[in-house]
């Protein structure tokens, strides 16, 4: 069995340390249009005008009749969730390239009206979109869930363990996507983190297992940033989600993502 990686302090040489196991970069993907066998929108109408976007931000298609709220589910888990019930509001926005060439953006709190606790709760949620160029517009091509988005796993928002799932960052390692998320109960107040992967570039996520607690590296291992390395490090930037705690560094192999006691400190106290 591998041993713990000893951390490192600023400026040591990283060539003892390196990972076996190499893995390719996300792809880049350019700002211009994408080939069009991978294209969804409609071209230019007869006057010559590109389409019109998406009605709402989390829907594609024409706009549905607004329902009443008798109508609105109010449960990721409700029977009538294939009602076209639109997404006015939601935060956050975590872009990454799809291992199939595609743009992923993982949104945090959701609902159905333009207020915070507007109805039909989702975190995370999940759009495919594209760069037009330079200084454009995102368009959305898709949501994670079919015709509006849908949570990316199913549970109840405000239960008696935690309020909601907020997503901290994405990475892509071969052709799996892997999630850090922040279980909350109660903004700021983390209850713990977890990663979770997705083989589909994004159409389904399942737990890895790796779970991380919320008193890790004095509560500074809450809210991530990651990418992979030149040498096949993964490299981290953590902090706390409370906005009052210092960024401090780490790294790990590729193949050990999902191991919380691989991750080796790098730089911070």
């Amino acid at each position: 069995m591998a041993t713990e990686q000893p951390p490192l302090s600023p400026g040591s040489s990283t060539k003892e340390h390196s990972c076996t196991t190499q893995h390719r970069m996300a792809p880049r993907v350019p700002l211009g249009r994408p080939p069009s066998a991978r294209s969804t929108s409609a071209g230019p109408d007869s006057s010559g005008r590109p389409p019109r976007p998406p009605w709402s931000l989390l829907s594609c298609g024409p706009r549905p009749r607004r329902r009443t709220p008798s109508e609105s589910p109010r449960s990721p888990t409700s029977p009538a969730l294939d009602s076209p019930i639109p997404s006015e509001v939601t935060d956050l926005g975590v872009p990454a390239p799809t291992p199939d060439g595609r743009l992923l953006f993982v949104f945090g709190d959701t609902f159905e009206e333009a207020r915070v606790g507007g109805g039909w709760w989702r975190s995370p949620v999940a759009l495919y979109g594209r760069f037009e160029g330079s200084g454009r517009p995102v368009v959305w091509t898709g949501a994670v869930g079919g015709r509006h988005a849908r949570q990316l796993w199913p549970y109840d928002h405000d239960n008696s363990a935690h309020s909601t799932v907020l997503p901290s960052d994405v990475i892509i390692l071969g052709g799996s996507m892997y999630l850090h998320a922040m279980v909350n109960q109660g903004l700021g107040n983390v209850v713990r983190t977890e990663i979770w992967r997705s083989d589909d570039s994004g159409a389904t996520w399942v737990p890895t297992g790796a779970v991380f607690a919320l008193d890790l590296h004095g509560g500074m291992f809450q809210l991530l940033t990651w990418a992979l390395g030149d040498d096949g490090h993964v490299y981290v930037l953590s902090t706390g989600f409370q906005r009052n705690k210092p960024v401090i560094l780490h790294r790990v192999c590729p193949g050990r993502l999902t191991e919380p006691g691989a991750y080796g400190l790098q730089y911070g106290n």
